[in-house]
């Protein structure tokens, strides 16, 4: 872990289906929040991340300022870890692509996803879904 908080060169990071968890995601997130960060691209689909786990990358994202894209597809996250994502993402203003498919949205965080995705900012996003108001519900499309 030393290696990577030292790193000043790396620009990807691909730990795709690696059976990265709650300990690997915290790891991350300390490199994500320092100073010497570099990373702009970060891949973590297919692992067990969990709500935990995106709580520490979503506490990463809203201070990094060098990420531009995020992959956690199939992570099993829920409701409380998207939720934590999307308010993450409203404080962060590099991040453009994120990937969030196959996790387990709920009403709380489409609501503000649907939020985040109206919002002006200097860059439009690039997720890999969009959610849209229907029948008094919020609904995820991919």
């Amino acid at each position: 872990m030393e290696h990577l908080l030292e790193n000043t060169t790396l620009k990807v990071l691909d730990l795709n289906a690696n059976e990265i968890t709650f300990k690997g995601c915290d790891a991350i997130s300390k490199y994500l929040k320092g100073e010497n960060c570099t990373l702009e691209s970060l891949h973590l689909a297919n692992n067990k991340c969990s709500d935990y786990g995106a709580q520490a990358i979503a506490q990463a994202i809203a201070v990094n300022k060098s990420l531009i894209h995020l992959d956690m597809t199939y992570n099993n996250i829920n409701d409380l870890g998207l939720t934590m994502m999307a308010q993450a993402l409203a404080h962060n203003q590099t991040l453009i692509s994120f990937k969030l498919f196959g996790n387990h949205f709920g009403q709380s965080s489409m609501k503000l996803f649907c939020q985040l995705l109206q919002q002006e900012r200097e860059y439009d996003w690039y997720p890999d879904f969009c959610v849209q108001f229907v029948d008094d519900h919020f609904d995820v499309a991919y």
